[in-house]
């Protein structure tokens, strides 16, 4: 897999994380606050701060990264927005289980 596509795959997870930990909020607000974390942590690496604890434990890297790009902040939002679409759209389907 891309950069893009991991990326996109990890705004859709802070998008299902915001959304766990704050049930019954509305959806564009944990869209919002979702695009919100992402943007954070990518200007977070403008500072170089991320590089620094990813020396000592290399895994964090995936979490924070260690270098800003532009195109994150579009692929973030993009996902963010995408997460949302389809959290709206799944939960007004019908429950075909219940039949």
């Amino acid at each position: 897999m891309d950069g893009t596509g991991r990326r996109r795959l990890y705004a859709v997870l802070i998008y299902l994380l915001v959304a766990i930990l704050s049930p019954g909020r509305p959806r564009a607000m944990i869209a919002g606050a979702a695009i919100a974390v992402c943007l954070l942590i990518e200007a977070l690496q403008l500072t170089g701060l991320p590089a620094q604890p990813a020396q000592s434990w290399p895994p964090i890297r995936l979490v924070l990264g260690t270098t800003f790009g532009i195109a994150d902040l579009f692929a973030y939002t993009g996902a963010c927005t995408l997460a949302y679409a389809l959290d709206r759209k799944l939960s007004n389907a019908p429950n075909l289980a219940r039949g």
